[in-house]
């Protein structure tokens, strides 16, 4: 079986979505297929593909399509028009243990509305790596106390995220209901609190 995906349906006029492809095999195997894949457009007055880089051209629906060894999978993009007016983030500020970790995730703003995820697209810097590191694909990490920014950048709209580390870590974890007890087939709820 092929399976084909892009990670974003929807994006701007302009802009570039990815596209993926894997094989899966009767044995529950899986391989990746992208690079040997063809792969074709319904509409290039919509989108145009490259390899595996589909940009939009004009707002519409463009089936995007993946072939490989007499099988074929297809996927819908919608390109839509409007201007970037800016990024979210998940977060407006963000304070972490010594021992912590967050991911962060990146919106794109237009004017009609519309809000797209681009975090694999935009570019992540750490103004103090002793402080927080940041990696390519927003993963934050404590490092040591102190404070430091995570800059953002999505096609040149920038975004700063100011981080305090603490020197705070985990030193035990508490299970509740300490004791509890229940009919055969019934369920306990656990909370796992830090």
């Amino acid at each position: 079986m092929l399976s084909a995906y892009s990670d974003k349906v929807s994006f701007a006029v302009g802009e570039v979505a990815t596209l993926s492809a894997s094989g899966i095999y009767s044995d529950g195997s899986m391989v990746d297929l992208t690079s040997d894949v063809s792969w074709s457009c319904s509409d290039e007055t919509k989108v145009t593909v490259s390899s595996n880089q589909a940009t939009a051209v004009a707002a519409g629906v463009s089936y995007i399509s993946a072939s490989y060894e007499g099988l074929s999978k297809s996927i819908v993009l919608i390109p839509f028009k409007a201007t970037l007016t800016g990024i979210e983030l998940n977060y407006q500020s963000l304070s972490l243990p010594g021992d912590g970790e967050a991911v962060l995730v990146v919106n794109a703003l237009y004017d009609n509305g519309s809000s797209v995820n681009v975090t694999s697209e935009s570019t992540f810097t750490s103004s103090n790596e002793t402080i927080a590191t940041v990696s390519a694909s927003g993963v934050i990490c404590s490092q040591a106390a102190g404070s430091a920014n995570i800059m953002v950048d999505y096609n040149g709209n920038t975004k700063v995220l100011p981080i305090t580390v603490t020197a705070a870590t985990i030193d035990s974890i508490q299970v509740t209901p300490i004791v509890g007890s229940k009919g055969q087939g019934g369920i306990i709820i656990m909370r796992f609190l830090s």
